[in-house]
């Protein structure tokens, strides 16, 4: 009902994603919780990269999976994750999670950056010393 939308394009194909509702990002906060305490264990490091690869890509699939629930509503969320998992590629799926966490408030703000500009300004940090300073007299 007040859930942001946007046009998501990809290799020539668009679609339109909504924002998460809050109870979706509870429900994605759970899963995430899920998957970390099942990861635990005593596989070695090229297992934990692979299963890493695979919780994130099926993770992002189900955000895209979820975000299109609130536009049809017409399948189960899961339906649309395995749908996705089936027929986009990972880019694909990366690129529309990415505008989901956007639409929801799940990623830090871009820095501003100025017409003209090529980075963000930022103010210079003052010099940190070990040295207390002393009042000017």
């Amino acid at each position: 009902m007040f859930l942001k939308s946007e046009v998501f394009e990809y290799g020539g194909q668009t679609i339109t994603l909504s924002e998460l509702s809050a109870l979706q990002r509870i429900e994605h906060i759970r899963e995430l919780a899920k998957l970390e305490q099942s990861s635990e264990g005593d596989e070695s490091e090229a297992q934990k990269l692979t299963t890493a690869l695979q919780v994130s890509i099926e993770i992002s699939a189900q955000l895209v999976a979820m975000s299109l629930w609130q536009l049809s509503k017409d399948k189960p969320v899961a339906d649309h994750q395995t749908e996705i998992l089936e027929s986009w590629s990972v880019e694909a799926i990366g690129g529309a999670a990415n505008v989901v966490k956007k639409l929801s408030g799940m990623m830090p703000p871009e820095p501003e950056v100025q017409p003209g500009e090529d980075e963000p300004k930022t103010e210079p940090a003052e010099p940190i010393t070990a040295e207390k300073s002393s009042p000017v007299s």
